[in-house]
């Protein structure tokens, strides 16, 4: 089968996809008369299964290698509940969220302020990323368009949470980066005009938790101005979170924007992507590395992964 028949049914980007086989040898297609890729249904198992462990956060340089066998058992392994693993406690979570609803629906800020207090003891910083503030501000986004909330009590909310998060990451980060000279750089920001920042702040807050080099350098960055960042903090990762725009707020499309960072910044840099959509990736080099990012869970498990190499 093509190349094209290869992406609808594994879900994988060409871009990505041919950087694989150039680079680490993932799969070997045969070529056709034409000079076109051919692939066998063989070939298609083995990159769905390449393509879950990278979502799960293995780095490809390290299992590209692997035989089909040992792929499979790794897949079966990381879907499988593991010793001793710590379970979020649904119940503890829902309780806050529903005290901090409640708080925000009566206008009580200082409640709302002990509760978030109360949250960082009683939980994990993890837990309160990933299990209690994405699903606090999609119930809220839900809530405000429904018309059960007001569009203050969000902005007000938003504004206790970008000083509340803010206070996590500050807590995080060294002074000084002396103490992670040898750790990977990560840098996170969002394209010039996209003012969400709220899962970018998220996500560098993951980053320190990791003990990366963390820049998180805002929302809504010009290309140029990025490149030079990334370039002088020597970034191994560049996390870019993409949010779609109306187009009179649009300064620059995605597609426009990536294809810039590509031709800027050495291939060595790994582009982790959350919400690009799947034209905008066409535009980049079949030698980058290309991880997009479905949710701050696949991002910890990315994370992770990394941070043991």
């Amino acid at each position: 089968m093509n190349l094209s028949a290869v992406v609808r049914l594994t879900g994988i980007n060409e871009n990505t996809l041919r950087a694989w086989e150039r680079r680490h040898g993932a799969v070997e297609p045969t070529r056709e008369s034409n000079g076109r890729r051919s692939y066998t249904e063989r070939d298609v198992e083995r990159i769905k299964l390449l393509w879950t462990l990278v979502h799960e956060g293995h780095a490809i340089g390290r299992i590209a290698n692997l035989d089909t066998d040992k792929l499979k058992e790794m897949v079966a392994n990381s879907l499988a509940p593991q010793v001793g693993e710590t379970r979020v406690d649904d119940a503890k979570v829902q309780r806050v969220l529903g005290e901090i609803i409640a708080a925000l629906e009566k206008f009580h800020l200082e409640d709302l302020h002990h509760i978030l207090q109360r949250a960082r003891f009683d939980m994990s910083i993890k837990d309160i990323v990933i299990n209690l503030m994405r699903p606090l501000l999609l119930r809220v986004g839900h809530m405000t368009y429904e018309g059960q909330l007001s569009l203050t009590q969000e902005h007000l909310l938003s504004s206790l949470l970008r000083d509340y998060l803010g206070n996590i990451h500050q807590s995080l980060s060294p002074y000084g980066f002396s103490s992670r000279a040898n750790a990977k750089a990560v840098v996170l920001t969002t394209r010039e005009g996209d003012q969400h920042e709220f899962n970018i702040l998220l996500a560098a807050i993951l980053a320190n938790l990791y003990q990366f080099r963390t820049y998180y350098l805002g929302t809504s960055m010009p290309v140029a101005d990025l490149l030079d960042c990334c370039k002088r903090m020597n970034a191994d990762f560049l996390v870019v979170g993409f949010t779609p725009l109306p187009s009179e707020r649009e300064i620059v499309t995605p597609a426009a924007f990536l294809s810039a960072l590509d031709k800027g910044l050495p291939r060595r840099v790994t582009f982790c992507l959350g919400g690009a959509q799947p034209a905008a990736l066409t535009s980049l080099s079949s030698e980058r590395e290309v991880l997009p990012i479905h949710g701050l869970q696949a991002l910890d498990q990315f994370f992770s992964t990394q941070s043991k190499l």
